[in-house]
């Protein structure tokens, strides 16, 4: 049984996108390597706070079908480099119930273990919804600051909790709680911002405002290749205002965010083909908004908030890349990586990296499920003609359909073959970026 400090998982266990024939070994595998990693190591693996991704990647490879001895494969090739936990002291634990020391400790990555145990304990005598809503929906001080911390580091927190929600274990949830606890508040003031600039801002689609976006020069030029954390030192530093006024026209109801979009169409022929690794972040959480989403116990109030700080944060993600320019034709006349989910899940689950490609295959696969129904059936070419909704064609609001997903799920797993070099690129706004990729014709036949 699943408890605030005890992982488990069954072959039947509840997820979004996964096979159906999960073997007990599988299973039993993926609980032992999950509470091994929940006991042992750290979130960040590093000082410069770069994550442990170990939950992540064996629970996307284990819903897709990985078998005991690829899991085991995965964790050994990604535990090297991790290390332990802080110790908590319990004297600080028991004084997290005061309002004023929670958030006096925030944003530090070396009380990970305080806040741990903190959240393992209110979980071990309430249920899951009553201290996700505690701590991140509430209409409290804390909560809100909480709520902005889930989409730091990268949306790694609002990744991680969304698999603590996926498949019902209270210890992961925990760590998800404690992971955005100890990273930085910097989005604050935009989020803030944004939603203040809302109340008297003309609602758009994602697309309008990604293109709009791309062509505003000074946004372009607000980041340099140099800047190290590009949306804080380059966007929120030398263009934040224009940067909130555009964010802030992205409202609920409108289409989900259009994360594929940008993710996949930043393209640069006639180098191969490439994805960006930041943008892949927008992807692979799309996911976890899924699974929010289904959660009765969250209200309608809080799910619109999400949504809006997803999308308000995937429009920073894409502007902090220089905002390329985006290609759809390249997904939309790819005639070569088109195949069944079935076939590029197995080859995804059992892929050797740290999580990243097997993630963002199975976020694809969720989103055509999710996205299905609204555009108009399956098509072969998303060139069709519809009315006209804030400028958009009213079917291009669904720029990513039918097919595509799957055409774009085999250039994924075509992309990180060793071949190419580097899985990912980073900064693909930036010529730099694409310096040392090769041309596609140089890998034909």
């Amino acid at each position: 049984m699943a408890t605030a400090t005890t992982i488990h998982l069954s072959p039947s266990a509840a997820a979004l996108i996964r096979i159906l024939n999960i073997t007990s070994a599988a299973a039993d595998r993926v609980t032992s390597l999950l509470q091994t990693n929940h006991s042992d190591h750290h979130i960040l693996f590093d000082q410069l706070g770069r994550h442990n991704h170990i939950v992540h990647h064996l629970l996307a490879s284990f819903s897709l079908g990985a078998d005991a001895k690829t899991l085991q494969k995965q964790y050994d090739q990604n535990v090297s480099y991790q290390r332990p936990p802080p110790l908590a002291d319990k004297g600080v634990v028991s004084s997290l119930t005061d309002p004023e020391v929670f958030e006096s400790l925030l944003g530090k990555p070396e009380n990970y273990t305080v806040f741990l145990t903190f959240f393992a304990q209110e979980l071990s005598t309430s249920s899951i919804p009553e201290v996700v809503n505690k701590i991140v929906f509430a209409d409290t001080p804390i909560a809100n600051k909480l709520f902005n911390l889930f989409f730091a580091g990268y949306y790694h927190p609002f990744i991680h909790l969304g698999y603590g929600l996926e498949y019902d274990q209270p210890a992961l949830v925990a760590e998800g709680l404690a992971q955005a606890c100890i990273h930085s508040s910097y989005l604050d003031e935009f989020f803030t911002a944004t939603a203040e600039a809302s109340q008297s801002t003309k609602p758009d689609t994602l697309v309008n405002l990604l293109h709009a976006v791309h062509g505003d020069e000074k946004l372009r030029n607000a980041v340099k290749w140099e800047d190290g954390q590009k949306v804080r030192d380059g966007i929120l530093a030398r263009a934040k205002d224009e940067m909130i006024a555009y964010a802030a026209r992205w409202q609920v109801p409108l289409p989900p965010p259009p994360a594929v979009y940008f993710t996949a169409c930043a393209q640069n022929p006639p180098k191969v083909v490439k994805f960006d690794f930041f943008y892949m972040h927008a992807v692979t959480s799309s996911l976890f908004l899924s699974v929010f989403l289904q959660q009765d116990w969250i209200s309608d109030a809080s799910k619109a908030k999400l949504i809006e700080w997803k999308g308000r944060l995937d429009l920073v993600l894409y502007a902090s890349r220089r905002s390329p320019k985006l290609l759809i034709d390249e997904i939309r006349t790819d005639v070569v990586h088109l195949r069944e989910w079935d076939d590029m899940f197995l080859q995804a689950c059992a892929f050797m990296d740290d999580g990243h490609t097997v993630k963002f295959v199975r976020a694809l696969a969720n989103d055509e499920k999710v996205c299905a129904p609204f555009e108009g059936g399956t098509v072969t070419d998303s060139r069709v003609n519809g009315a006209e909704t804030n400028g958009v064609n009213q079917d291009e609001r669904w720029q990513i359909k039918g097919d595509m997903w799957r055409r774009l799920a085999g250039m994924v797993l075509d992309s990180v073959q060793p071949k190419y070099r580097d899985r990912w690129l980073r900064s693909v706004g930036f010529e730099e970026a694409w310096k040392d990729c090769g041309l596609r014709e140089d890998f034909k036949g």
